[in-house]
């Protein structure tokens, strides 16, 4: 006989509700505009598709509504009890301490959820365990969670048909992606008033490289391709917020930190290699030429103007450069 009362994963609490009741509203936002659907994110996108299958969780943003404002109000939003973190590497903490789960299909759960959202549970199994019967998927998928719970607690629950995280569930990139796909509709609606602090602000809470350990699982090529671009496009509007305003400085940090994502820009390195030069870096911006030259070659590109004006500016010890840079320095 149970007696301690409704299960875990239906203890939501009416804060947890509202948190889950934004996502489901920017969502429904993000259906109504064709232009902010294309930009959007793999979480965002997906949470339309499951709008879109399971109209049942409209009502949960009518609960928060009714029963998480009050709340919201008197006490404000409480901590998350969890906190998974995917970018630099993968781990899961409860109230600060470690809880990640061993690599596995448990750990390849959360981290599908935290990324995908909501999913069925024939979703999962055909992800997982592409080649089982759903008998068999399904007594996996069972098992697994259950091992997942010991380890992680009801990080991982299910609702209207649904496997999610927990509402209360603080993911790394996910507040990464809400941070920028907020701050480029800002800048996309208002220029250069849709304010950089938003832009800094979304960049400050990138944390590198999505699941590195998994690099080579392609489950995660197109969000981890995502979060590159979200990451590039804010760093390149930083940027040109900071020439704006003359702090070469801070576009010289910007621009390699942005290099060192994307080696093979050459508009980048050229950027680069004029503000070192700007600076008075002429090793630095050696380094940036050379490169931008190398990239240029290995693409089978001409040298552009910029490049070969800059080429000339800066003084390269001959056995260290390509001879396209000396015939253009010749």
């Amino acid at each position: 006989m149970r007696t301690g009362g409704a299960p875990a994963d239906e203890r939501a609490s009416a804060a947890d509700l509202a948190v889950l009741a934004a996502r489901l509203r920017l969502a429904a936002r993000v259906c109504e505009d064709g232009a902010a659907a294309d930009s959007a994110s793999s979480r965002v996108r997906q949470d339309v598709a499951v709008l879109a299958e399971h109209p049942a969780l409209l009502r949960l943003i009518g609960a928060a509504d009714t029963d998480g404002s009050r709340l919201a109000c008197d006490a404000g939003s409480p901590s998350p009890r969890w906190t998974v973190r995917l970018m630099g590497g993968f781990s899961v903490t409860i109230d600060g301490r470690d809880a990640t789960p061993a690599r596995g299909n448990g750990a390849a759960i959360v981290k599908l959820l935290a990324l995908r959202g909501p999913l069925t549970a024939d979703a999962l199994i055909d992800t997982l365990w592409p080649t089982a019967d759903a008998a068999v998927g399904n007594a996996r998928l069972r098992n697994t969670l259950s091992r997942l719970r010991r380890t992680t607690g009801d990080v991982a629950i299910r609702r209207d048909g649904l496997l999610m995280l927990h509402p209360g569930v603080r993911v790394d990139a996910v507040e990464f992606e809400r941070g920028a796909f907020a701050a480029l509709q800002a800048r996309r609606a208002h220029g250069a008033a849709g304010g950089p602090e938003a832009v800094l602000a979304a960049l400050g809470t990138f944390g590198g490289e999505l699941l590195p350990a998994d690099r080579y699982v392609d489950w995660f090529d197109e969000d981890r391709a995502l979060l590159w671009r979200r990451y590039l496009e804010l760093a390149d509007l930083a940027i040109g917020d900071a020439e704006d305003r003359g702090d070469l400085d801070a576009a010289v940090q910007l621009l390699e930190s942005a290099v060192a994502v994307d080696p093979f820009d050459e508009g980048r390195l050229v950027r680069l290699a004029r503000h070192l030069v700007a600076l008075g870096h002429r090793a630095a911006g050696r380094w940036a030429v050379e490169r931008a030259l190398a990239v240029t070659r290995e693409l089978g590109l001409a040298p552009c103007a910029e490049l070969r004006h800059i080429a000339g500016a800066v003084t390269v010890a001959s056995e260290r450069v390509h001879p396209s840079f000396r015939s253009m320095t010749a």
